[in-house]
């Protein structure tokens, strides 16, 4: 039973083809899914192509896909993209609502045991919980001092490479900046 009734194509000799069927209602799927058939929707080696022959361009694409498409598309088979802030409240769901993670997203976290590789709504909520004192008003409010002298000896560093006009690795200075 197909989504439209019974599926009972056949072909002249009588035989059933199930993969090309399998193939037109895939993309009549994404069509009716989103309205139109982008590229993107078909695979993903159009992220493949984006971000690893030409290196970070996704991002950019993205954001082309937006322009033309609208404020949702899709960027994988599996994946769409929404640029609508009236969506933020559906995405970043309130902590009552339980929602499991998608575990094609926690692959590049090779960490299951961790409080991000968690999948489980219960579980990651257990594991949060107890991080929860380091995230206190006052446990950040008391790091304040720390940041805001990070945060000048950052502006001294490119304050300094401006006058000289020497390159700053940022790489370095993110690491730094973040890990301290």
């Amino acid at each position: 039973m197909g989504p439209y009734g019974p599926v009972q194509h056949k072909t002249l000799d009588g035989k059933c083809p199930s993969s090309a069927y399998f193939i037109i209602f895939t993309l009549h799927a994404l069509v009716v899914s989103h309205g139109n058939l982008q590229p993107t929707a078909w695979t993903s080696w159009y992220e493949f192509y984006f971000d690893v022959v030409m290196p970070g361009r996704f991002v950019w694409k993205i954001r082309d896909l937006h322009r033309q498409y609208g404020p949702i598309v899709r960027i994988t088979p599996w994946e769409v993209h929404v640029n609508d802030v009236e969506f933020l409240d559906e995405i970043y769901a309130p902590s009552f609502r339980r929602r499991d993670k998608y575990a094609h997203q926690t692959k590049s976290l090779p960490v299951p045991l961790s409080v991000g590789g968690t999948l489980q709504h219960d579980l990651h909520r257990k594991r949060r919980e107890a991080l929860n004192p380091f995230f206190s008003k006052k446990s950040v409010q008391s790091l304040e001092p720390i940041i805001t002298a990070k945060a000048a000896q950052l502006y001294e560093l490119f304050h300094n490479h401006a006058k000289t006009g020497d390159p700053i690795n940022l790489s370095d200075v993110y690491f730094a900046f973040s890990n301290e």
